[in-house]
């Protein structure tokens, strides 16, 4: 299970540097640092809050991200909604309860939601881009449940709720080119 997951994180890391960055670099934001190499404690307890990522905005402000990559059968088509782990078979906290809480309390979280459909075969992407605060209010209100074979259960948010909230959403196909995606970490 280890070797699963080390795996899982580093592919993730992987399509972050090849599909996010130029993602956010076209939403218009810049420095973009992952924190998800946990090589520091400062790293770590990013990941606690559930930031994935840090970058600078238009306007010279620090902005934090929460980033979720899914890996799609090619030609779906179909990356219209976001989605918040609601439960866990483990029982262990999930992200929508972490987010709620930092809501409810005022504290550390990502500011932004990115949400990334990666279609391997095609070596693209799907990303979009939403407030977490916004998003979060409308999961808990205006969301699908899908529960996963593991009994994992997700909130599905539908861009069209969201919209219909009156919610901001940006989106952009990235298709990726290996050694220009990689150099914008560098």
């Amino acid at each position: 299970m280890a070797t699963n997951f080390k795996n899982d994180s580093s592919q993730s890391r992987s399509w972050f540097n090849r599909f996010v960055v130029p993602a956010l670099s076209r939403f218009g934001f810049s420095d973009i640092c992952s924190a998800e190499n946990h090589e520091s404690e400062l790293d770590s307890l990013l990941d606690l809050a559930g930031i994935d990522a840090l970058a600078k905005r238009g306007d010279g402000a620090t902005v934090s991200f929460a980033s979720r990559i899914i890996q799609m059968k090619p030609n779906l088509g179909n990356y219209d909604c976001f989605s918040l782990r609601d439960a866990r078979s483990s029982g262990h906290t999930t992200e929508f309860e972490k987010l709620q809480n930092a809501i409810k309390f005022n504290s550390l979280r990502p500011m932004w939601h990115v949400q990334t459909f990666v279609d391997k075969e095609n070596d693209e992407a799907h990303v979009s881009i939403v407030d977490t605060k916004s998003l979060v209010e409308v999961a808990a209100t205006d969301s699908k449940i899908l529960t996963t074979r593991d009994k994992t259960v997700f909130r599905l948010v539908p861009f069209a709720d969201l919209r219909r909230a009156g919610v901001e959403i940006q989106t952009v196909n990235i298709k990726a080119k290996k050694n220009k995606a990689m150099s914008l970490l560098a």
